[in-house]
């Protein structure tokens, strides 16, 4: 069973990005996504938290999320 290997995330997150950059090159979309992470390219800004659904709902109340916050400082220290 291959389940314990731990390069098995790696080679699963890689046949992703392969099927999705097909995707949208088959549909002339000049784009593409990388399973590499920011580190990996070489990249010294620090990515953003997915907030969700939860999160957009609160802000379309007023309330900003813990999560909506933190990706305000991120994306402050990455400007």
């Amino acid at each position: 069973n291959d389940w314990d290997r731990k390069s098995l995330v790696s080679e699963i997150r890689k046949d992703w990005a392969d099927k999705v950059n097909q995707y949208l090159k088959d549909r002339n979309i000049d784009q593409q996504i990388t399973e590499k992470s920011h580190a990996e390219l070489g990249k010294k800004e620090l990515p953003t938290i997915h907030e969700g659904f939860y999160s957009k709902k609160l802000e379309d109340k007023g309330v900003i999320s813990e999560l909506k916050r933190k990706n305000l400082e991120i994306q402050s220290y990455n400007d």
